[in-house]
């Protein structure tokens, strides 16, 4: 049997791909609402994917933390405005996970994803209303380059 050797990094994504973990114990009732997002302008299309990515129990929203972790340098064949987006999402997460309401307007973590997002397709940089399934599809084809970008 072959034993392969994991870094630092790998083991951390590895421990959260575990059946069933999340950061929310789902056998605990909600103690409250579920914190909303502002509207930036025609952004109801990001508001709902963003969401629902925020609130689907699994290790996607804990997984974007090790993006945050300053010691680790995305590949080279991830793009900086692509890396922008895996940052970007992990400051979401973790604003979102500490809200008691909504997150206003004037939020730098939700204006900086929509930055992000804006800079991986242009057709994201207005005020137009969007496809929201079009919007999924962007991010999470992001996502996945940044987490290929990690390894």
């Amino acid at each position: 049997m072959v034993h392969l050797r994991l870094s630092a990094t790998q083991e951390r994504l590895r421990s959260l791909w575990q059946y069933g973990h999340t950061s929310k114990d789902p056998e605990t009732p909600s103690s409250g609402t579920i914190p909303g997002l502002a509207n930036l302008g025609n952004t109801c299309f990001m508001n709902s994917v963003l969401q629902c990515l925020l609130n689907t129990p699994g290790w996607l929203a804990e997984a974007c933390q090790t993006f945050k972790d300053p010691s680790l340098e995305i590949v080279a064949s991830s793009s900086a405005r692509g890396a922008a987006l895996g940052r970007g999402f992990a400051e979401l997460v973790r604003e979102y996970n500490n809200s008691e309401g909504e997150l206003s307007r004037t939020n730098v973590p939700l204006k900086n994803m929509k930055a992000a997002i804006a800079g991986l397709d242009k057709q994201y940089e207005g005020c137009e209303q969007q496809d929201a399934y079009e919007f999924l599809g962007c991010i999470l084809e992001g996502l996945e380059e940044n987490f290929r970008g990690l390894f």
